[in-house]
């Protein structure tokens, strides 16, 4: 198995995008955003390149254009970039959220 999909015993478990980490527990990769001191849980996902694409959805809304992205341009998702969206002005803006922003798989 590649690196990209599920990481094996001897290799690395860092992600070579930015956002995305290996969960050991879950044996997915974890997309997190930190913003305001604060931890943001994006999902989990079976594909490191998936992670990173919704990490970029959401960093480009929160930073702006100033945002440095892992993809240029629109990343493609099966996820619409507006459910996503939604759900991160909606965890954002409650302050009883446990800061997911989708829930956990």
């Amino acid at each position: 198995m590649d690196r990209q999909s599920k990481p094996g015993k001897s290799q690395k478990k860092h992600s070579r995008f930015r956002g995305v980490s290996w969960h050991k527990k879950d044996k997915r990769w974890r997309a997190l955003l930190k913003w305001g001191g604060r931890f943001y849980f994006l999902g989990n996902y079976e594909d490191e390149e998936v992670a990173a694409r919704v990490w970029d959805v959401v960093a480009h809304v929160v930073f702006g254009p100033a945002a440095r992205l892992n993809f240029d341009g629109t990343p493609p998702l099966s996820i619409p970039s507006a459910e996503i969206l939604d759900r991160w002005y909606r965890v954002r803006n409650n302050p009883n959220s446990s800061h997911r922003l989708l829930p956990a798989p």
